[in-house]
């Protein structure tokens, strides 16, 4: 703590010189962006401006006039504000804005695009190394005023209950209020605004803030976790609510420590003051253990493009994430199915505007919902048409788009037009579009107003046909512009100051109408689906987890422990470590070592031996012939636990996990090194093991492969893995003793969302006799450990199908010997009955990579 300020009190008969002490305050605030230099730029203007210093208050309240303290007053705040930018994979790579020296500043690029979770998650991750007091989330295209931050602080400073605290949010282009907090609503499941107008200076409690704009408390985020990683949308509605009701202990806790420093801080005040401030503390503090809040500040601003305009591809995410909230505040299968059947409906009035596309993004997103597939962008989402600007809108009326040739029968439509202006789109922009509707021959001002919104209206013109030739209507859509017209112009405003868009659509009523009933029979099953399903909360990440898993292009240098980005494409190859374990093969121990010593791919690496107590003198051949190698030798065979061993004791920042009578090619090798070096978003690449006599592959399933693959779910002698990625996922999980391990790493590594590089011309020689013939204790461990592989990772019905599956494939390698045979079904039933180890919090599966898994091992999709 700083001994501050001396000022002067003017309440006095005589000027009496007061030490008041200054407390500095850490903030860390995180900005992810994609692709936005320009808010960027804005953003950080606003971050330069801003105040960093609060003074003391009565009560303990922090004032709000900086440079002022009163005698008799507790310690004014000083705020050291680090500003970690993270970018999201854009294109090009983001530069760092300048900031005045008295912030720090960090640049942090990912390898891809990780969302907003994603990105706010791996800067709080970097920003948790320094020990922040507070944690500052800012969207890049959000805008601040230079007493945001101080306001927000006050609040928190003054009530150690609140965990999170937000501004006012305004409308960037109006300036007018468009949310105050927000709030879920217990019986639908919706959230939106707690209130859209502001009474009073007193912080408002709601559900949650937006987290374009949020100050939290860095202990709740140490206890409770990171933001739910699921890209984009609802994340931080789930996340307040976990804050709020999983941080009490820490503020419980935090409020008796802020309390016993405060009142050491306060010995050189009056003892009559300091008996008021304690009295208030222990106050707080007592209201402190029994509730956390969440709050919106009024006094406090900030500015943000609406969230309800015409969105794309946030439809998908909306109706993917909207079922997380609901789960954590436990509001049950109604309220989720009465939620998956707005979506439902939403999809119908899509397919009504003609808009199947977006549909589509409806109906996705309720079947990944159901199937737990909440994770990252899927790249197979369907395609949307992208609103283009109302300039081009008298060139598609002409005849220009091939698909409307609207101009020939729009001349002889006369005044056949119905016109409802959207209220975001300008006059100017209106203009436009009045002049394009003219000179296609429509009689702009007799144009009709939309018809009545109710369903009967909508089901005469199911019946009957559309009245008008073209209508005008808002591209969000409802019963009154359902089959109003036989083609559509949809406006939507496309925010950003960059005007209006427009799409247009010409659809015959029942091929709508048909697509509407499919819509609503799939919908509805993947609702009931939802509904049906048990309770789901999500796995929050933490900052150890983020720091090891994000896709972080990190520098070639690092300092004092701190995280720098690249901001140019990497050219110096991450350091590598080799593990080889070793038991009871000396010869083809020695081959190996050999081998590496000779490999320009890993001559310079570090070269560890684990030997599994060897009884043929493996270890002793080590120490004699390879004395460049560091020997670790176990004291008893403990199997691919000696991977787990070898691995902490490695210093690379890439581990090549080898069996000791693997060899890899070293032209494979550097390929993959380098691979992982230039690709932060790979976890691990391996190579395909094959027999150096023959040429065969171990992997038959491979052979069909056209090209390489990044989310391949097989593993084998030969891996080479991220030292940081393989602790996050805990390495070889040690209960399965032998035979699958490396199969698992692979499904883990995936279920922690990176990916598993596999090139088929990448190659490894095994010469292991175990690869052929099959020994009753492989059938027994081997098939044990796929069952808790399949329990594991599997989801609904593939789990069992992968049970049954894998158990009957271990039958027929087993072949006519009884013994074999025996020891599979003694391994299945093992592995039914025993339940398998936890995973670690970092992996999450939602069955993806096991579904891909059966599909190559059992006959599907090896060509993909």
């Amino acid at each position: 703590m700083d001994r501050g300020t001396t000022v002067t009190s003017s309440g006095l008969e005589r000027p009496v010189r007061v030490e008041a002490p200054v407390r500095a305050v850490r903030v860390a605030a995180v900005v992810p962006c994609f692709n936005r230099p320009g808010d960027l730029a804005a953003l950080a203007g606003d971050l330069g401006r801003c105040e960093l210093g609060l003074a003391g208050g009565t009560g303990g309240t922090p004032s709000l006039r900086p440079g002022v303290v009163e005698a008799g007053l507790v310690e004014a705040v000083r705020v050291e504000l680090l500003v970690v930018v993270v970018d999201n994979a854009s294109e090009p790579a983001l530069e760092m804005p300048r900031l005045p020296g008295r912030i720090t500043t960090r640049l942090v690029r990912l390898a891809s695009n990780t969302g907003g979770s994603g990105g706010y998650n791996a800067g709080m991750a970097i920003a948790m190394e320094g020990e922040p007091d507070y944690l500052w989330l800012v969207d890049s295209d959000a805008r601040v005023e230079s007493d945001t931050l101080v306001r927000l602080l006050a609040a928190m400073e003054a009530d150690r209950s609140i965990v999170v605290a937000g501004p006012v949010l305004a409308d960037t282009e109006t300036g007018a209020v468009q949310e105050v907090g927000g709030r879920l609503d217990r019986k639908t499941g919706r959230f939106g605004p707690w209130a859209t107008a502001v009474e009073g200076d007193e912080p408002i409690g709601c559900d949650y803030v937006a987290a374009c704009c949020a100050l939290v408390r860095a202990d709740a985020v140490r206890r409770v976790g990171l933001m739910p990683d699921v890209f984009l949308n609802a994340d931080d509605v789930e996340w307040c609510m976990r804050l709020a009701r999983e941080g009490l202990e820490t503020h419980g806790s935090e409020s008796r420590a802020t309390q016993s420093r405060a009142t050491q801080s306060r010995a050189t005040q009056s003892r009559a003051t300091q008996s008021r401030a304690t009295q208030s503390r222990a106050t707080q503090s007592r209201a402190t253990e029994s509730r956390a809040t969440v709050v919106v500040v009024p006094g406090a601003r900030a500015a943000h493009p609406r969230f309800d305009r015409f969105g794309t591809l946030p439809r998908y995410f909306g109706a993917r994430n909207a079922f997380g909230p609901i789960d954590a505040l436990g509001l049950g299968r109604v309220v989720r199915l009465r939620r998956a059947a707005r979506e439902v409906m939403r999809a119908v009035n899509q397919h009504l505007m003609g808009r199947a596309d977006l549909a589509a993004l409806h109906i996705r997103g309720l079947r990944d919902a159901a199937r737990g597939w909440v994770r990252g962008l899927p790249a197979d989402l369907p395609r949307v048409e992208g609103m283009r600007p109302v300039g081009g809108l008298g060139e598609a009326l002409r005849g220009a788009d091939p698909e409307l040739a609207l101009g020939a029968r729009s001349a002889g439509a006369g005044a056949s037009l119905v016109i409802e202006w959207p209220p975001e789109v300008s006059a100017p922009d209106r203009a436009v579009v009045r002049r394009a509707l003219a000179d296609a021959g429509f009689d702009v001002d007799g144009a009709a107003r939309a018809p009545s919104r109710s369903i009967a209206a909508f089901l005469r013109r199911a019946i009957a046909g559309a009245r008008y030739e073209l209508a005008v209507v808002p591209a969000k859509g409802s019963p009154a512009h359902w089959l109003v017209a036989r083609a559509m112009v949809e406006l939507a405003g496309t925010g950003a100051g960059a005007g209006a868009g427009f799409v247009v659509r010409r659809e015959t009523r029942w091929a709508m109408l048909a697509r509407c009933v499919l819509a609503c029979a799939a919908g509805s099953w993947w609702a009931l689906r939802i509904a049906a399903r048990g309770r789901r909360v999500s796995v929050l990440p933490t900052a150890q987890d983020v720091g090891r898993l994000a896709p972080i292009e990190r520098s070639p240098s690092l300092r004092s422990g701190l995280v720098e980005a690249c901001t140019q494409a990497r050219t110096e190859t991450c350091t590598l470590s080799v593990v080889v374990l070793s038991y009871n093969r000396r010869d083809a121990l020695l081959e190996t070592l050999r081998r590496l010593r000779a490999g320009a791919a890993t001559r310079d690496a570090e070269i560890i031996v684990v030997d599994n107590a060897s009884a043929d003198g493996s270890a002793d051949a080590a120490r004699e012939h390879a004395p460049w190698a560091r020997l670790i030798a176990l004291d008893s065979n403990r199997a691919i636990a000696g991977f787990n061993r070898g691995v902490e004791a490695a210093s690379g920042e890439l581990v090549l996990i080898l069996d000791d009578d693997a060899r890899p090619d070293d032209a494979a090798l550097a390929g993959a090194v380098s691979l992982l070096s230039r690709r932060a978003d790979l976890g691990a690449a391996t190579l395909l093991p094959v027999h150096p006599a023959t040429g065969r592959g171990e992997w038959p399933f491979g052979a069909g492969l056209t090209g390489p693959r990044d989310d391949w779910p097989v593993m084998g002698c030969c891996n080479l893995v991220r030292r940081d990625v393989w602790l996050a996922v805990g390495g070889y999980d040690e209960s399965f003793f032998l035979y699958r391990n490396d199969v698992e790493l692979a499904l883990k590594i995936l279920a922690a969302g990176r990916g598993v590089h596999f090139n088929p011309a990448w190659r490894c020689e095994h010469d292991s006799p175990g690869a052929g013939a099959k020994s009753a204790r492989w059938c027994e461990l081997a098939t044990r450990n796929w069952v808790w592989l399949a329990r594991r990772h599997g989801r609904g019905w593939r789990a069992g199908a992968g049970v049954l599956a894998g158990w009957a494939w271990a039958h027929k390698l087993a072949g006519l010997s009884a013994r074999r045979q025996v020891a599979v079904v003694r391994g299945g039933l093992s592995g039914l009955v025993r339940a398998p180890s936890g995973l670690p919090s970092a992996v999450r599966p939602d069955g993806r990579a096991f579904a891909s898994l059966l599909a190559l091992r059992f006959g599907r999709g090896a060509g993909r």
